[in-house]
């Protein structure tokens, strides 16, 4: 159990960096972009892309970061009206239900990944 821990934390430590790298890319290379646009004329073509996809990256994974961390908006009104170990059954109904619709949704989107559309689909700037 020690050394699954170990991992979990190494883990969840690069995703962390990899967060903060993501949003370090956004910031530089769109205010990149407005300088190239607005003072030099010359705008940066695949600016607008790496930042998409540096926002998408940044929302996934900070979203796991969270999810970890426990810290992801819930609302517990309802829950926190019950006893102590009725709440302890409604976290663990949460985390089923939590992990049912996560293993629905990875199974659809590696299908949806697996098509020929997607997987020859090519990013027009980068």
């Amino acid at each position: 159990m020690v050394l699954f821990d170990i991992i979990g934390r190494c883990i969840d430590q690069f995703a962390k960096t990899l967060t903060q790298v993501t949003v370090a890319v956004m910031v530089v290379i769109v205010t990149a972009q407005v300088v190239w646009r607005y003072f030099l004329q010359s705008p940066i073509f695949w600016a607008e892309e790496l930042a998409r996809y540096s926002l998408v990256w940044m929302t996934f994974i900070g979203a796991a970061v969270g999810l970890r961390a426990g810290m992801l908006a819930c609302m517990d009104l309802l829950v926190t009206a019950f006893p102590a170990p009725v709440q302890k059954w409604f976290r663990v109904l949460v985390i089923v239900a939590n992990s049912a619709l996560l293993g629905f949704l990875l199974y659809y989107s590696i299908t949806l990944v697996a098509l020929p559309s997607v997987t020859r689909q090519l990013s027009p700037a980068l």
